[in-house]
């Protein structure tokens, strides 16, 4: 799969991402990849489980900072969502939130482990 074919299926901003990996296509390619790896959603899951509004944070922060440069325009939003809904004392919220993130980083993780 080409970044351009990714474009059509998920929710991402190649060429503003591509500005910041300063045009150099396979490199953004090589950290897109890193994505499914990246333990941080994990955890946030895991955190969300258990209702550790500390970490939840801490990796929903972190997630949010990994799509924000990565151009995964919805991940970053829901991210950021999940963040200012624990600053905000809005706890009963996160589950929701956390299932519509999910459901989004299933879909891009399996599609962007299609790259070429």
């Amino acid at each position: 799969m080409k970044l351009e074919e990714l474009k059509e299926k998920i929710d991402i901003d190649v060429e503003g991402s591509l500005s910041r990996f300063a045009g150099m296509e396979k490199m953004y390619i090589k950290f897109l990849k890193k994505l499914p790896e990246d333990g941080n959603y994990e955890k946030l899951k895991e955190a969300v489980e258990k209702k550790e509004t500390d970490n939840i944070e801490v990796y929903a922060h972190t997630l949010k900072g990994i799509c924000g440069n990565l151009g995964l325009t919805y991940l970053y939003e829901k991210s950021t969502q999940i963040v200012a809904a624990v600053r905000e004392d809005r706890a009963q919220e996160i589950p929701g939130l956390m299932n519509e993130l999910s459901e989004e980083m299933e879909k891009a993780a399996e599609l962007i482990r299609k790259l070429d």
